[in-house]
């Protein structure tokens, strides 16, 4: 597809809806310390909005002759000393320091079909800085079958009718079968199913897990240069990968990490929302998942046992589900909504010697602590996306867990 012309980019570009979403995402992540890559910026849109907001320095990066139009755009809003405009690919321009944020519509219709996403896969490895933020960071292709009469008639049916004695009705297999990408209204639709989730995927893949696996692995000259050893599990496979350490808090017993992939993965946890974050009561049923004494991930049932237990000034929440070494960094899920609710940190354990552990008292830093860890490293974005995902993971099926 060509975008060239200014055709081809005012549907993007004066589209209200996406720009306020876009906006809104910006809004939250963008500081006057802050580097913006817009990668294939057409009119700069994306990129000015990043300006305005007060980033200190913005890139527009865009291979396409409307780069022309994109520089008049700029200096009509007296911004050229923040701007960067770029015309070439990304492999074809040099962009001199690591970026905080990079935002972008690398996307195809219905997310895949122009294959973009490659690119911007590199530009996230390259150029974000650890800790860095991409926009978006996550996508759901939906589907459902409909019936519209007014549509078929004119994108299929008109096939069967002949043009001056010519029979086209060859066609008319080949349009019902075709894709078509409309934006017209459907005044007569009617759907013949609720809408289902075909696909979901993060990039960069980011996983919350416990502090003290963090802690006890960071001191290896590997680690320091490489970054930290994760498993991924997923439909009955086990994926291995490494990955960075984004931000960590010793005292809360929570990290997150950034994985080294560009694997999409669709088995990915649900979050309880942050409004609902209280609602979870003692004796309420969970699932606790994690890799206990080395092993592959076991799902234990079992329930919100107490929701005050205080340690070194931070309170976690204990589950009865049994949990035994290796748990720590696993999910507390709500059995009902298959919706994480807690990051697994400690068991006890009876005796000084010796001592043994008491498998159904496992300790979680819960959800909300979690939301307003986010909150103070500005990240919060990220489980607020994970929050409005469609499908909640199945924990007793799909598994997708941190490190050993």
């Amino acid at each position: 597809m060509s975008y060239d012309t200014v055709t081809s980019h005012g549907t993007m570009a004066l589209d209200s809806v996406r720009n306020e979403a876009y906006h809104a995402a910006l809004a939250r992540v963008v500081t006057p310390d802050s580097v913006v890559l817009d990668l294939g910026a057409g009119t700069g849109v994306l990129g000015l909005m990043a300006a305005r907001l007060g980033a200190k320095r913005v890139y527009l990066v865009d291979p396409s002759d409307i780069m022309a139009l994109t520089g008049e755009i700029v200096a009509a809003i007296r911004l050229p000393d923040r701007v960067v405009i770029l015309k070439g690919r990304l492999d074809e321009v040099t962009i001199p320091e690591r970026v905080d944020i990079i935002v972008s519509v690398m996307t195809g219709n219905f997310l895949l079909t122009e294959d973009l996403l490659p690119v911007l896969f590199r530009a996230r490895d390259t150029l974000l800085a650890p800790g860095g933020h991409l926009i978006p960071q996550a996508a759901v292709m939906e589907a459902v079958p409909v019936s519209t009469a007014r549509v078929h008639a004119k994108r299929i049916g008109a096939w069967s009718t002949p043009q001056h004695g010519v029979d086209l009705g060859a066609g008319r297999p080949y349009a019902a079968n075709t894709v078509y990408y409309m934006s017209e209204p459907w005044d007569d639709v009617t759907f013949l199913a609720e809408p289902a989730t075909i696909h979901a995927m993060i990039a960069p893949e980011i996983t919350v897990i416990a502090g003290s696996i963090i802690d006890a692995g960071t001191d290896t000259p590997r680690a320091q240069s490489e970054g930290l050893p994760v498993t991924i599990y997923e439909d009955s496979t086990k994926f291995e990968t490494r990955g960075d350490l984004v931000t960590f808090d010793k005292d809360l017993d929570t990290a997150l990490l950034k994985l080294h992939t560009d694997r999409l993965f669709t088995n990915v946890a649900r979050v309880l929302p942050r409004d609902e974050a209280d609602s979870v009561k003692v004796w309420d049923d969970v699932y606790a998942i994690g890799c206990p004494l080395g092993n592959d991930p076991i799902p234990t049932r079992g329930s919100i046992a107490s929701k005050q237990n205080v340690l070194n000034g931070v309170n976690y929440w204990m589950i009865n589900a049994p949990t035994y070494y290796g748990n720590s960094g696993g999910g507390i899920f709500l059995a009902d909504r298959r919706e994480l609710v807690g990051v697994f940190s400690k068991i006890y354990t009876h005796g000084r010697g010796n001592p043994v552990v008491i498998p159904h008292m496992g300790l979680c830093t819960p959800i909300k602590s979690v939301y307003e860890w986010l909150d103070r490293e500005k990240m919060t974005y990220l489980l607020d996306d994970a929050s409005r995902r469609a499908d909640p993971l199945d924990p007793t099926t799909g598994l997708a867990a941190p490190a050993k």
